[in-house]
């Protein structure tokens, strides 16, 4: 009370603040009472927006009822964030449940920032019951976004079991989206499999993109297996992508046989790519085979770079050489 009744000013105003926040940590309650009922306009929404967040640090379960008493202006996005997130460590699908419950209209766009936050902890732990629960809430602005973190974070641990639910998910846009990066994921442990699986998926350029991605995983582990089975990509950007990837992943585990591959490869843009990349391998320890790989480049723009990088990394050792 002394301080409210000082001259209002700075020094007043970090008083204030700095007892208020003393008082939170061993009163929370008592705190914001006292903030509602003694302080009214810029100093009330200020004292009590401080207080809520140090209240969501230490006790986000009062945090959380005294949210419909939060002035608009202190209620941020990363605040609600951490309130929800904090709840979820402790029960998630208890937050869940809270963040759900939250006004559309929340300030900060920050029902689905509560929901996202809540979500992403359940998920984690248990992506098989956050999945039973989002199923039936087609008619939620969010469910596009929470259908993606469910299968995020579910085939991150079982990839298999993620398709299988994604498979039965109604027709929303996040559907597909879910599909594709379970099997990305799924690439990452079975690329064999994932690609055997994503055979059946009707033609389009998600498709052929999510293609290319599982061919580039595989060749990160089988790089002979995968480079057998590019044959079944159209000739296009995607191919041209999977092509350079192979190259790239081959070169670091066995350059002799990437090497070999990339020369049987057909003339044209793609074998330009893998051979980019091969004399860009070459270059940092053996310039000179670097250049002689650039002549057997049909391309000039790629060809231009190999013998750019390959003349200044000449220059750094001899000169002469570089002219």
């Amino acid at each position: 009370n002394f301080i409210t009744n000082m001259p209002k000013g700075m020094r007043a105003q970090g008083f204030l603040q700095g007892v208020l926040l003393n008082w939170t940590d061993t009163d929370p309650a008592a705190a914001f009472s006292w903030a509602n009922s003694n302080l009214t306009g810029y100093q009330h929404d200020l004292s009590i927006g401080k207080i809520f967040a140090e209240m969501v640090k230490t006790d986000p379960t009062t945090a959380a009822s005294y949210l419909s008493q939060i002035p608009d202006s202190a209620i941020t996005s990363p605040i609600l964030k951490d309130l929800s997130a904090s709840l979820a460590a402790v029960d998630p699908q208890g937050a869940f449940a809270w963040a759900e419950a939250l006004p559309v209209n929340l300030p900060a766009n920050g029902r689905h920032i509560a929901v996202q936050a809540a979500l992403d902890a359940w998920a984690a732990v248990d992506p098989a019951d956050a999945a039973s629960a989002i199923l039936p809430m087609a008619s939620d602005p969010n469910y596009n976004s929470m259908i993606g973190t469910v299968i995020q974070a579910w085939s991150k641990s079982d990839s298999r079991a993620a398709l299988s639910w994604a498979e039965n998910l109604p027709d929303v846009p996040a559907t597909n989206n879910a599909i594709y990066q379970s099997a990305i994921n799924w690439s990452n442990s079975d690329p064999q499999a994932a690609w055997a699986y994503i055979q059946n998926f009707p033609g389009d350029t998600k498709i052929a993109d999510l293609k290319t991605q599982v061919i580039t995983n595989w060749s990160k582990q089988d790089p002979v297996a995968a480079s057998q089975e590019i044959v079944m990509l159209p000739q296009d950007d995607n191919y041209n992508a999977a092509v350079h990837n192979i190259a790239v992943n081959w070169l670091q585990t066995d350059p002799q046989a990437a090497t070999q591959w990339i020369a049987q490869l057909p003339q044209g843009y793609p074998r330009d790519l893998a051979l980019h990349e091969e004399a860009l391998f070459q270059a940092a320890d053996d310039p000179s085979s670097a250049l002689a790989i650039a002549q057997n480049i049909t391309d000039n723009a790629l060809a231009g770079d190999i013998v750019t990088i390959a003349a200044r990394q000449l220059a750094a050792t001899d000169k002469n050489a570089a002219l």
